[in-house]
């Protein structure tokens, strides 16, 4: 089945950059998202594409990325760009339709993962909740976590946890939009 998802690490400030990158090293973290976005599309803005260009170089592994720059997308494959695919707005509806066999990963900046949030064809998020409270420059859309992890309450829509893998100084957690 496709997924049209968000997948973030997520510091417990909210932080998820610093200076154009993150503000941390996890390797296990990097060894879920490489697998769960693999043949995947990877949509972005300017200062994370420029982060996953330089993290794919030698491994795309059937990734395209697709980066969000002034209302309007290209995508990359294999680090060579390719040109406009749409000119004007782009929208995640649109993305999706060009894509339609292929699972679609929102990697941020701030502003496209607020957008997706409120976005229905959006049906999951996949945070690593990160240890620790690094420098940061750029966060996540704050979500209320109060309720447990029943009824989280993101961007207008609600989410449940429906599964939690905990890792060295992380917990990766799906939610499912209810």
């Amino acid at each position: 089945m496709r997924t049209i998802a968000i997948i973030a690490a997520v510091a417990a400030n909210g932080a998820i950059g610093f200076k154009g990158g993150i503000p941390w090293d996890s390797p296990e973290d990097r060894a879920i998202f490489a697998r769960k976005t693999a043949n995947g599309v990877l949509v972005c803005g300017n200062a994370t594409a420029d982060e996953l260009v330089e993290a794919c170089k030698t491994r795309m592994n059937g990734r395209t990325i697709v980066c969000i720059a002034d209302g309007k997308f290209w995508e990359q494959w294999d680090l060579s760009m390719s040109g406009w695919i749409e000119e004007g707005t782009y929208s995640i509806e649109a993305i999706a339709a060009h894509y339609p066999d292929r699972n679609v990963w929102i990697c941020g900046g701030s502003r496209l993962y607020a957008e997706a949030m409120r976005n229905s064809l959006v049906t999951e998020m996949h945070i690593s909740h990160m240890d620790g409270f690094p420098d940061a420059d750029t966060f996540f859309p704050r979500f209320d976590t109060s309720g447990g992890l029943r009824g989280i309450v993101a961007g207008g829509s609600r989410w449940d946890v429906v599964s939690t893998v905990d890792g060295k100084g992380f917990s990766h957690r799906v939610y499912r939009r209810i």
